[in-house]
């Protein structure tokens, strides 16, 4: 028997896992209620989830947080495989744009590497095969907090959202 390579065999890992939340009538509501389950194991750092994103009305979930090194735009190697999940997601669900939104906290350039990082994102999902023409990076810097002071770190994130 052929065995796959690590990287095809990771993304289709990926797209199994996706498309275990997808019906076949592609209704976004599959699983609804297990979001909650996997957002609290996920944040507990325990294992009980075996997915890493969930596609809503809005956008496309994350459990986890896309890991960049820090103070920089450098993607960690830990948020390959929940950017696989992405990109099994949008494999299954070929309509649509995505916009890919960087936040950052209260920083000189809190605009700027919220870019870079919106950018970097958009180019690893490019790379893995989905089209460039369904992504729109962009970066708010610290314009829409998720909780205050502003320094607060659940403000550095990535949120993937369709556009209408």
């Amino acid at each position: 028997m052929r065995t796959l390579p690590g990287a095809l065999l990771a993304l289709a890992l990926a797209a199994a896992r996706a498309d275990a939340q997808v019906a076949a009538d592609r209704d976004v509501l599959v699983d609804a209620e297990p979001a909650a389950t996997c957002r609290a194991a996920h944040a507990a750092r325990a294992p009980g989830c075996p997915r890493l994103v969930r596609r809503t009305a809005v956008g496309i979930e994350l459990f986890a947080p896309v890991r960049f090194d820090v103070g920089r735009w450098v993607l960690r190697p830990e948020s390959f495989a929940l950017l696989d999940e992405v990109v099994a997601v949008l494999a299954a669900h070929p309509a649509g744009t995505l916009e890919i939104q960087g936040h950052y906290k209260s920083t000189g350039y809190a605009v700027s590497m919220s870019q870079r990082r919106a950018a970097v994102v958009r180019d690893y999902l490019v790379s893995r095969g989905v089209p460039a023409a369904r992504l729109i990076a962009r970066g708010y810097g610290e314009d829409v907090p998720r909780v205050l002071p502003i320094t607060d770190p659940r403000n550095r994130r990535i949120e993937l959202r369709w556009v209408p």
